[in-house]
């Protein structure tokens, strides 16, 4: 797993403010997932991105992935995806009751100022629409 994570290293996502990607771009400019072929990998690691104003969270393992805000704790479940290489990026891609997810976790430092910690990666996740930024964190295995 950490030679996958280790060659993660792409600058392609905005600041980590947590902001859905409309709102982050000071050009008004939505900022883009970037797309490439992909490669599936052989292990599923876990990861957990956060993000700042609105609060949110995506836990990512190999039962699946969760969606929370503190408007809704318990979260919206997405099955299970195996993660696949898309150029310098981790992607994950599921669906939940008829809304597609996917998630993406770039090998780059992702400061987060509202807790004080330097994270070691940028995410941005999509659901359906809305769009999100911020920073992950592997799980322990």
């Amino acid at each position: 797993m950490k030679r996958v994570l280790g060659a993660l290293a792409m600058a392609a996502l905005p600041a980590c403010t947590g902001e859905r990607a409309q709102r982050a771009n000071d050009s008004g400019q939505a900022a883009e997932i970037p797309a490439a072929d992909p490669t599936p990998l052989a292990s599923s690691p876990s990861f957990r991105l956060v993000g700042n104003e609105p609060f949110w969270s995506l836990t990512i393992d190999a039962s699946g992935m969760t969606f929370r805000t503190p408007e809704d704790t318990v979260g919206e479940r997405f099955g299970a995806a195996t993660p696949v290489m898309a150029g310098d990026s981790l992607r994950w891609n599921s669906v939940g009751d008829a809304v597609p997810v996917e998630a993406v976790v770039i090998h780059e430092r992702c400061p987060d100022s509202m807790a004080d910690k330097t994270w070691p990666y940028r995410a941005g996740v999509r659901i359906g629409t809305a769009r999100y930024e911020g920073c992950a964190q592997p799980l322990p295995d």
